[in-house]
């Protein structure tokens, strides 16, 4: 079911959570996130925190929260920060 994925809390920590028929409900722990700081952004996909922007709980590695801007929010990942283009994770 696709409306129980996305990013939740868990014991007070964020996680990325995913569904399916084999596995059911599962926590995906986000790594390298800043607690304090971390925000789910207009395309619930994407997330920053301080240092770092995700999608669907992983690292966008060129990626900066300082201008990151989603420029959908439908499934797919199209975004822009002050240097890139991104289509989920990739430049």
């Amino acid at each position: 079911m696709a409306c129980d994925t996305g990013y939740s809390r868990k014991n007070g920590d964020w996680v990325w959570l995913t569904h399916d028929e084999h596995h059911g409900k599962r926590a995906h722990w986000i790594e390298d996130i800043d607690q304090q700081s971390f925000k789910v952004l207009k395309n619930k996909n994407f997330a920053a925190d301080k240092n770092h922007v995700y999608y669907k709980g992983k690292k966008i590695k060129q990626a900066s929260p300082i201008g990151f801007t989603c420029l959908t929010d439908t499934e797919y990942g199209y975004a822009v920060d002050r240097h890139h283009a991104f289509f989920n994770t990739e430049v």
